[in-house]
């Protein structure tokens, strides 16, 4: 699991203590990431990670479903276009 947040991972990955605002959400993350045979806390830079950032936004705002099997959507393609050239 990648987040943008470096504290967040340090604190999922027990290097910091974890802030008492975030305790209860911190250790629901680590429950359900034991239901995975394998689960890594790592940092990504936002800089790295335009798709995700723009789909959580797409999701917050409640826009509907959207799926696709061959191409993607249109206002998909210049977060991917940055990923790709920023990895």
């Amino acid at each position: 699991m990648e987040r943008d947040s470096q504290s967040i991972i340090n604190m999922l990955n027990g290097q910091i203590q974890v802030s008492q605002d975030v305790c209860v959400v911190l250790n629901d993350v680590r429950a359900l990431g034991r239901n995975f045979h394998s689960c890594i806390f790592s940092f990504s830079r936002r800089s790295t990670n335009n798709v995700a950032h723009v789909l959580a936004c797409k999701g917050l705002v409640g826009e509907g479903c959207s799926f696709w099997t061959e191409s993607p959507p249109t206002w998909i393609l210049d977060p991917l276009f940055r990923d790709r050239s920023s990895a």
